[in-house]
């Protein structure tokens, strides 16, 4: 999509707009950090999902009610390193 902004015209625009897939495609072959993240994390998620090991989004993504319950993964990650 190209446009000019304002009443004058302006500088033209070229604005993309892609689904779900194309970004992902565009993000897994960039060639930045992030998308080394991107590719090493959908092969993660697709081992996960070849195995049958994905958690359900509601699962993952739980709002915490207390500020104990806030505290407690880096609580477990301390006792962890306490250990190691």
């Amino acid at each position: 999509m190209t446009a000019n902004r304002g009443p004058r015209g302006g500088r033209p625009i070229t604005a993309f707009y892609l689904n779900k897939e194309q970004t992902l495609l565009v993000a897994m072959f960039s060639r930045t950090e992030k998308a080394k993240e991107v590719r090493a994390t959908l092969a993660q998620v697709f081992a996960a999902y070849r195995r049958s090991d994905l958690v359900s989004a509601a699962t993952a993504f739980q709002v915490l009610q207390t500020f104990t319950e806030a505290l407690r993964p880096a609580a477990d990650n301390a006792a962890l390193v306490a250990l190691e």
